[in-house]
């Protein structure tokens, strides 16, 4: 249940607003 998530949630934490 968790396959695009972890793969998009993994860009979103590399390339956060940070």
């Amino acid at each position: 249940m968790r396959r695009g998530a972890s793969f998009e949630n993994s860009l979103v934490t590399e390339s956060g607003p940070r």
